[in-house]
């Protein structure tokens, strides 16, 4: 059953210009949530997997994505700082091999520099007092190497907004509450649920070994099997088609009823460079 209005999703609690830009919001989510219901397939899903499994560059972008909303401060963070947080959501072998790149950062968060998401800001006398405490320096042998600027990345004012914006839980709701009306949420919600459960049933080990970089995306849903990817591999492949259909069922009603903000947030820096491609 569909949520009645309440005045928590009244347009009146909005000023002019926070109301511009969950317009924007809104109708950026609609132009992606078009896209995906044309598109989107379970063998593009296990496409993309794969792709994880043979791209440190590829996975640590996705991990990076997926953290986003939650990974920044409003004074910005230092490369080494954010490279440390994604080693978390990485598989373990994955996770040695990022510490270890000098370079992937760098390359990574040019990408998204790139596409107007974050920015990049070097060579302030506070943000060297500020370094990380827990770098330890070599001692110096022989010539001293050059020392670049030191650096820190923070989201763009247009990203800070919509941040701003899709943290509130009142603006979330109304932009949930017009997508609902455009029509798009439960289509959209039904064609990714369906095709994710069609690839669970196909998918590869290293498949499930990524379901848990997810789980940060829909912080309301409290299945602990999805901790155990082998685990929710095998109870993914015993349900009966049955039990897969209304669990389908469930899962859509709780996705329309509860937005999800990390979701919205994702979603709507698509209209942002090439982000989306």
């Amino acid at each position: 059953m569909r949520k009645a209005k309440t005045p928590s999703e009244s347009e009146s609690d909005f000023t002019v210009d926070e109301l511009e830009i969950i317009n924007e919001i809104t109708i950026t989510l609609a132009l992606v949530f078009e896209e995906i219901i044309k598109n989107v397939n379970a063998s593009d899903m296990l496409q993309q997997t794969s792709k994880m499994a043979s791209s440190l560059k590829y996975q640590t972008t996705f991990a990076y994505g997926i953290k986003l909303q939650s990974l920044y401060e409003e004074k910005g963070r230092f490369p080494d700082e954010i490279k440390e947080e994604l080693a978390k959501m990485l598989s373990e072998d994955r996770q040695r091999a990022l510490l270890t790149n000098e370079s992937m950062m760098s390359k990574v968060l040019k990408n998204f520099d790139d596409d107007g998401i974050t920015l990049k800001i070097k060579g302030d006398k506070d943000i060297k007092a500020q370094s990380p405490r827990s770098v330890k320096r070599k001692p110096k042998v022989g010539k001293p190497r050059r020392v670049g600027p030191h650096i820190i990345s923070k989201l763009t004012t247009t990203v800070e907004d919509y941040k701003r914006i899709l943290s509130n839980s009142k603006a979330l709701g109304l932009i949930n509450r017009k997508l609902l009306n455009y029509g798009l949420l439960g289509e959209v919600y039904s064609k990714i649920i369906k095709e994710s459960f069609h690839a669970f049933q196909n998918g590869d080990e290293n498949f499930y070994n990524y379901l848990n970089m997810f789980k940060s995306l829909f912080p309301n849903v409290a299945d602990t099997s999805l901790l155990d990817p082998k685990l929710f591999q095998v109870r993914i492949k015993q349900l009966t088609e049955a039990k897969m259909e209304n669990l389908q069922k469930e899962a859509i009603a709780h996705l329309v009823e509860n937005p999800s903000y990390p979701v919205f947030f994702i979603f709507s820096l698509y209209k942002l460079g090439n982000y989306g491609s």
